[in-house]
C-alpha cells in the first residue's frame, strides 16, 4: 500500500509540473485578411480574401506546417475567419468576444472561442489581446491530417493532450478611419497570430487516470 500511495503521489507531481508547463502544441499566423467593422452591430471580423496568406504549424510529436500562400483563397475549402465583438468601449481599450474558424483545403477545421481586450495604439493602430477556448480540431474529411491548400500537412492525432484545448491570440491591424471602433470600416488589412495549448483542467484528468490505473496494477 505504501509503494502504491508512494506511486500515485509521484504521478500526480509530474502531473502538476506538466501542468505548469504546458507547451504550445498548435501555432497560427494569417496576414492581410479583410477586416472590417460594423458600428451598429458593434462587430469586427476578419475574413480571408484574394490577398491572404497564412500558415498553421503542429508544434509537438512529428510536427509539420499546412501552407496557404498568397492565392490560395477559393482554390479548395481553405479557409479562416474570425469574429469579435466590441463592448464596454472607453476610447482606449474595450472588451471583446467572439470565435474563430481556420479550415483547411480539405475542411478539417479548427475552431474556438475568443476573449480579451481591444487596446488603441498609435496612429490608428488597434491591438487586440486574447485567450482561446473551447479550441477543437475537427477531422471532417477523416484522413486525420490538416492539409494546406498550397503545401504541408501535420497529423491531427494526438497521443497525450485532451480536447478542448485552451491559448492565446493577438492581432493588429490599422485604420484611423474607424477611431477606434466607434464608426464602420472595410477591406482593413488585418493580422492574426495564436497559439494552442493544452488546457490544464484536461492534463489534469489524464494525469488522474495515469494514477488510477497505476493504483490499479499495483
Amino acid at each position: 500500500m505504501v509503494r502504491s500511495s508512494s506511486g500515485m503521489c509521484a504521478v500526480a507531481a509530474l502531473g502538476f509540473a506538466s501542468i505548469a508547463s504546458a507547451d504550445a502544441i498548435l501555432s497560427y499566423t494569417y496576414s492581410d485578411l479583410n477586416g472590417s467593422y460594423d458600428a451598429g452591430s458593434a462587430i469586427f471580423s476578419a475574413m480571408a480574401d484574394s490577398r491572404t496568406s497564412g500558415d498553421v504549424t503542429r508544434l509537438t510529436g512529428s510536427g509539420g506546417t499546412a501552407e496557404f500562400l498568397n492565392g490560395f483563397y477559393g482554390t479548395d475549402m481553405g479557409d479562416f475567419a474570425l469574429e469579435i465583438d466590441v463592448t464596454n468601449n472607453n476610447g482606449s481599450t474595450a472588451d471583446g468576444q467572439g470565435w474563430f474558424l481556420v479550415t483547411d483545403a480539405n475542411g478539417d477545421t479548427i475552431s474556438g472561442l475568443i476573449e480579451g481586450t481591444w487596446i488603441k495604439g498609435a496612429f490608428g493602430t488597434v491591438f487586440f489581446n486574447g485567450q482561446l477556448s473551447n479550441v477543437f480540431i475537427n477531422d471532417n474529411s477523416g484522413d486525420a491530417k490538416f492539409n494546406g491548400s498550397s503545401t504541408g500537412h501535420f497529423s491531427t492525432s494526438f497521443q497525450g493532450p485532451i480536447a478542448p484545448f485552451e491559448g492565446a491570440l493577438v492581432q493588429l491591424f490599422i485604420s484611423s478611419a474607424g477611431q477606434f471602433m466607434t464608426k464602420s470600416f472595410s477591406d482593413v488589412p488585418t493580422l492574426v497570430s495564436a497559439e494552442i495549448i493544452p488546457a490544464p483542467g484536461t492534463i489534469a484528468l489524464a494525469v488522474v487516470g495515469g494514477a488510477v490505473a497505476f493504483r490499479r496494477r499495483r
